[in-house]
Order: structure tokens, then C-alpha cells, then sequence
């Protein structure tokens, strides 16, 4: 029982960090989409 709660604490803080890396992922994507949409305003203007 004891081996099986470690298991699950181990596959609970693998999705936690997933969790952080698919946040820090998306953070990143919607920074470089607004750098783009910038970059495309100040050509247009």
C-alpha cells in the first residue's frame, strides 16, 4: 500500500509539471503572437 501511494504522489507531480510546462508553453505562444500582431501593425501603419 505503501509503494502504491508513492506511485501515485510520483504521477501526480509528473502531470503537475506537465501542467507548468504546457502553461509555460502557451505563455510563450501568446507572447510571439502578439510580438507578430505588433510587428504587423507597425508595417501596415
Amino acid at each position: 500500500l505503501e509503494a502504491e501511494g508513492e506511485a501515485q504522489n510520483a504521477a501526480g507531480e509528473g502531470q503537475e509539471t506537465w501542467g507548468k510546462v504546457k502553461r509555460g508553453v502557451s505563455d510563450t505562444v501568446d507572447s510571439v503572437g502578439e510580438a507578430i500582431s505588433d510587428a504587423g501593425k507597425r508595417v501596415n501603419d
